[in-house]
């Protein structure tokens, strides 16, 4: 009886939803326009041959308006337009993703191949056809021209090798690994990864830049408005690749499979984007997407003139605000005719985590920090309460460093490891591993005689970092260990990580997903606790240092994570990646689940729901004015 309803309701929907295609589709009033000039080919013509039709989030809307943004965190989850999609995101298991540029997919060879088919008719925001011909200009001319990019992408490696690329037609492709890579198909999903330019780039358009494609009498011109050397075209090129998702797009008029496109850069710091006239998207009765006409970007970097702009209504959706003002916020929603939504940050997990240079060149430092009974008396001696109280206004939950919410890959006691607050407990263990001598100023003394330090090097990636920093120096402090913290241009912060010169730092803890998995808890990205050890890692043991046993399990876990095809074995290496984080407190959490204000405009809808503000996808095509 269930497989007959569930065959009828099938059939009905199926019926309803080519019902309301049977008489063509439907676009903006803007766009009917410029068709009626000749300007633009019919909306059947511009959609592809299968539209992905979206199921908006409460009605289908109508269209006009220009939405006006702030930041670019906005811009990341509003205009990132995935290979492939999956709601909610991020997750790990395959089977809630669903096509979108990439139609359609198969796994092959027990997770060595991936073949992949483009939506047909599929056409880039100024009208030229998208082919597999973007996707070998990726992989050969891109990825592949040490002239453009020096290092290939280590997402598209397997076991040190590269991924293959067979091109089967015009709409169809192949990927394939040495050994199975169950991730791949995942992370195509993750907006680490899985921007579709990662792997499709508008060839046609870029070709102009690059000199496989243009003499040198073509590049010229280009060449000398950017002050560069014929010797220098691959710099020409990434100036004029799009190559990060979340950026403003570099030229009026590039070609992109986003909802919106730039049309206009009236100073440094606004642009304005216009519909893609061209967008892939359709809602249930048909309606091209996106609804709203335009979008006004603003890079406003100071927060007091953001609150200024949020309290005049001048923004119609922000998420860069301070949960400090949301007070602030609530009381002027009636002058700036919006409301004030509490959404928690689902990407983030410990708002302030500590993560120590387990591979820095100082012997004395080393000898006391790989102790783990060092690391779990720091993590003993912070009172977590307090610092939810004082520096994150109680919304938050006190938590050890582990994967955020709602994770597959977290045990219970994950996050109650080592979390209360007992600073004396604190002391027993550090007189118990031989630092129970004390110098004339009460700081005890570590192998070498004098005073173990701790420097913490930061800089501000969220504004909480510094108030949360300087209770955990005071808590250090008081359990004798002297504690400096120092914040620091986020330039040189870089470049002292990657040089394995930092001692300890602060960064939130962001949330495992498939394009950077458990990368707070195995070393092997550019934001770790063992330097050297990534790079002895990334470099197949040629580089850095052979990293002890217990690291080695971890990567080993990490790769049978990336290669497994099975959802519950995926599970369960995640688990004992996150069991090693928990005995051995590799980083140290404070706080975490911390919402942030959402300011929406009261006539905005389809927006946000129970979706990740910040890491989105956000779907801001459905978006619309009332």
């Amino acid at each position: 009886m269930f497989k007959r309803t569930h065959k009828i309701f099938l059939s009905c929907f199926i019926f309803v939803l080519m019902s309301a295609f049977v008489f063509g589709y439907n676009e903006a009033p803007m766009l009917k326009e410029r068709v009626a000039k000749g300007e633009l080919p019919s909306v059947e013509e511009r959609l592809p041959d299968s539209p992905k039709v979206i199921k908006v989030r409460e009605k289908i809307g109508k269209y006009g308006g220009t939405l006006n943004l702030s930041k670019g965190n906005e811009m990341r989850a509003l205009l990132v337009e995935y290979a492939l999609e999956s709601y909610p995101n991020p997750v790990f298991d395959e089977k809630l993703v669903e096509g979108n540029i990439i139609r359609s997919w198969k796994v092959l060879d027990e997770g060595r191949k991936f073949r992949f088919t483009l939506r047909e008719g599929l056409k880039w925001s100024d009208g030229y056809p998208v082919t597999t011909e973007d996707v070998r200009f990726t992989f050969e001319d891109i990825y592949s021209n040490k002239n453009v990019q020096q290092i290939y992408p280590s997402w598209l490696m397997n076991s040190g090798k590269r991924a293959n690329l067979n091109i089967v037609d015009d709409y169809t492709f192949e990927i394939s690994f040495v050994n199975p890579y169950g991730l791949f198909l995942l992370q195509l999903q993750s907006i680490a990864r899985g921007s579709y330019h990662m792997l499709i780039n508008p060839s046609h358009y870029l070709k102009q830049f690059h000199a496989s494609y243009a003499t040198e009498e073509e590049l010229e011109p280009f060449l000398e408005k950017e002050k560069l050397t014929q010797d220098r075209w691959g710099e020409l090129f990434t100036r004029k690749w799009q190559s990060t998702p979340w950026n403003q797009r570099k030229d009026v008029g590039y070609p992109v499979l986003d909802p919106f496109v730039v049309v206009e850069k009236p100073s440094d710091n606004v642009v304005i984007f216009e519909r893609n006239p061209y967008y892939h998207k359709v809602d249930e009765e048909g309606n091209q997407l996106p609804y709203i006409d335009r979008v006004r970007y603003e890079e406003i970097n100071n927060q007091e003139m953001m609150n200024m702009k949020i309290m005049s209504g001048e923004l119609d959706f922000t998420i860069n605000t301070a949960l400090g003002d949301l007070a602030l916020y609530k009381e002027n929603e009636d002058n700036g005719n919006y409301n004030t939504l509490l959404v928690p940050i689902k990407s983030i997990n410990t708002n302030a985590c500590y993560f120590p240079n387990l591979t820095l060149e100082d012997e004395v430092w080393r000898e006391v920090m790989r102790n783990p009974k060092f690391r779990h008396a720091l993590s003993l001696a912070i009172d977590r309460d307090e610092i939810n109280e004082l520096v994150y206004y109680g919304f938050g939950n006190p938590t050890q460093a582990s994967d955020a919410p709602g994770s597959p890959f977290v045990e219970p006691w994950y996050r109650d490891s080592y979390v209360e607050y007992n600073p004396e407990k604190a002391n027993e263990i550090l007189d118990s591993i031989g630092l129970d001598k004390r110098d004339n100023d009460g700081w005890r003394i570590g192998p070498d005689g004098n005073a173990f330090t701790i420097n913490i090097e930061f800089f501000e990636v969220n504004e909480n970092l510094v108030p949360a920093t300087e209770l955990v120096v005071s808590y250090w402090q008081a359990i004798g260990i002297k504690t400096n913290m120092k914040v620091i241009d986020g330039g040189l912060w870089y470049q002292r990580q990657g040089a394995n010169t930092t001692t300890m730092s602060v960064w939130h803890e962001d949330a495992s997903r498939p394009g950077s998995p458990f990368f707070f808890y195995v070393p092997y990205e550019n934001i770790n606790w063992g330097p050297d050890w990534r790079a002895w890692f990334n470099s197949e043991g040629t580089e850095g240092e052979e990293p002890p046993l217990e690291v080695k399990k971890l990567f080993k876990l990490y790769e049978d994570f990336l290669a497994t095809i099975s959802n519950e074995e995926r599970i369960e290496l995640g688990k004992e990646i996150l069991k090693s984080q928990a005995e051995n407190l590799w980083v140290i959490g404070t706080v975490n689940n911390i919402p942030i204000p959402v300011i929406v405009k009261k006539n905005l809808k389809n927006v946000v729901g129970g979706m990740d503000p910040q890491w989105g996808p956000s779907m801001a095509e459905q978006y619309y004015f009332e």
